[in-house]
């Protein structure tokens, strides 16, 4: 009976070695993937009252490659800094499991939903996105805010 838990256990262990393995080649992958929407910001220095306003962003370009972004969010001291989706017609979730080039991609994209409107002027709009533990990106930095000096020094989104 030992020797069948025995081999329960290594199968286990195999599988989830596995899984977490995918998913930490997926996060690298992703990581690189990301390194080519630098070439569509221009970065300040940092977000002051005066400079809130300017655009960095090339829009254009990246509507170039995907109609469906429409914004940017971008979180000072935190590596939150990606395009922002609207599906357009297709399924709330369609973003959920794909990249900026709608290719299958298991961590996603930043989007919202398809009823909001991408001016904003909707009374609330969720911003949706994962939060990745293992590679400490997308929306994982958010938990950077429960430390309230961190929450008091980072004001603005």
């Amino acid at each position: 009976m030992k020797k069948v838990w025995a081999i329960i256990f290594a199968v286990c262990l195999v599988v989830f070695l596995f899984c977490l393995g995918t998913f930490i080649y997926d996060g690298a992958q992703k990581n690189e993937g990301e390194n080519d929407l630098k070439d569509y910001t221009i970065k300040t220095a940092k977000v002051t009252e005066e400079n809130l306003r300017e655009n960095p962003i090339n829009f254009e370009k990246l509507q170039e490659r995907n109609k469906d972004i429409f914004s940017w969010i971008r979180i000072e001291n935190t590596n939150i800094d990606y395009p922002i989706l609207h599906p357009n017609g297709k399924e709330n979730d369609f973003y959920l499991r794909k990249n900026i080039d709608k290719e299958y991609d298991r961590q996603g994209v930043i989007y919202i939903e398809d009823y909001n409107k991408t001016d904003w002027s909707d009374p609330v709009t969720v911003i949706y996105g994962h939060n990745i533990w293992t590679m400490g990106t997308m929306f994982y930095q958010l938990h950077s805010f429960e430390d309230a000096q961190f929450f008091d020094e980072n004001k603005y989104i």
